[in-house]
């Protein structure tokens, strides 16, 4: 079988005019043209595939390669193909190639395909196998068909790469076998089926200063450099003299959750009092938890008077809800409230 000598010396002729120092041509014998080259490379600004529109790549437009060889064909798309898989003098003896074409941009994320042009005259099916970026397990192959001689060309299937966000390399790479395993006319590059990612929604968290409670019918409104919003609700579950019990609720209202998802309730708050009387925790007037609060040491004085506690509250669907703190009362009260703040888990 010979391999890479059946095209015509006049169409190597013609179209070496139009690559003057592009190729080095080697004319054969009885009138049959081989042509290796080492090729431009490809510009570093390259073409961007959308989805109205496919990229089409010659293959001698190559931006890198190992052991490709560039041969004139008349029935190739520009006149010349590049040959993977063997050696560039007889007896053609195999030799692994590759070829990498690099500035390829994708507009958004999808699913991509290749469809190769290609020739073959060399017996078995060694396939074709092809990378993406510098990933070191092959996205696709395809085993290419014989088409009789390298001079007549076809096209393959579409090989499907999956799914890339950004793309910007493709390699072409065979382990090689006598006569080459594939010359390539040109690659087709095209988006298969959109695949943008759904972003997900920004984590829901809501904050809520405890002293500007829509309603409230226990607790005192006082200044306090230390809380977060400036004051803090004092003598919750107490008079206003800080001493006498009594019970009361605080209502928030307008909570917006943006989606479905299990609600965390964060308390800021200090406690000089027995830890006697929980705290009850409704959504949307429903009965979701209860804590009872830590004792600081102190009311007011420094940051160190406060503290934190988490209270799992359950599922929440999206939509708009309401927040009710319950306490019975407690001398001195059951907590100084600094601030809520809700959170999507």
């Amino acid at each position: 079988m010979l391999a890479h000598t059946d095209d015509w010396g006049s169409n190597m002729i013609a179209g070496a005019r139009g690559h003057v120092g592009r190729f080095v041509c080697l004319l054969i014998s009885l009138g049959w043209a081989v042509c290796l080259s080492t090729p431009s490379n490809a510009a570093a600004d390259g073409p961007v595939l959308t989805s109205k529109r496919d990229i089409v790549i010659e293959a001698e437009n190559y931006a890198a390669h190992r052991s490709a060889r560039h041969v004139w064909r008349s029935r190739a798309s520009e006149r010349q193909s590049v040959s993977l898989g063997c050696e560039g003098t007889a007896p053609w003896v195999g030799r692994a190639a590759w070829i990498e074409f690099g500035s390829i941009g994708v507009d958004t994320p999808s699913e991509v395909a290749v469809i190769l042009r290609y020739s073959k005259n060399s017996s078995g099916t060694q396939p074709v196998y092809i990378y993406v970026n510098d990933e070191t397990t092959p996205r696709g192959e395809y085993s290419p068909k014989g088409t009789l001689s390298w001079n007549l060309f076809r096209q393959s299937t579409e090989i499907n790469l999956g799914d890339v966000g950004h793309l910007n390399k493709i390699r072409l790479q065979v382990k090689g076998q006598q006569y080459g395993t594939i010359e390539i006319d040109f690659l087709r590059i095209r988006i298969k089926r959109w695949s943008v990612p759904v972003p997900s929604p920004a984590p829901f968290t809501m904050h809520l200063e405890g002293e500007r409670a829509n309603r409230y019918t226990t607790g005192q409104r006082i200044a306090d450099s230390n809380a977060s919003g400036g004051a803090r609700l004092c003598h919750i579950g107490c008079a206003s003299d800080g001493r006498a019990p009594r019970g009361g609720v605080l209502y928030y209202k307008d909570i917006h959750v943006t989606q479905k998802g299990q609600l965390v309730t964060t308390f800021r708050y200090s406690k000089n009092s027995a830890p006697t009387t929980p705290v009850s925790v409704y959504i949307d007037g429903q009965l979701r938890a209860s804590f009872m609060p830590t004792r600081t040491g102190c009311w007011t004085g420094g940051a160190s008077c406060y503290t934190t506690t988490d209270v799992p509250l359950g599922s929440v669907k999206a939509g708009t809800h309401d927040l009710t703190l319950q306490v019975a009362g407690q001398p001195f009260g059951v907590l100084d409230l600094d601030a809520v703040t809700l959170s999507l888990h």
